[in-house]
């Protein structure tokens, strides 16, 4: 399933109507998709782009 949806959150971040804030707190939050996933998409570490993480 995480393949599902990270196919959809690759699509919607690369049309830019997908913030990378609602990618962490939705997204990795909620485990839909894994913080490897995040970096795949963004580009960014997902620990070093999240405080306290």
């Amino acid at each position: 399933m995480t393949n599902y949806w990270k196919s959809l959150v690759q699509m919607a971040f690369g049309w830019g109507t997908l913030p990378k804030d609602l990618i962490k707190s939705l997204y990795v939050a909620n485990g839909l998709i894994t913080a490897a996933d995040y970096k795949d998409i963004t580009g960014e570490d997902y620990a070093a782009a999240t405080p306290g993480k």
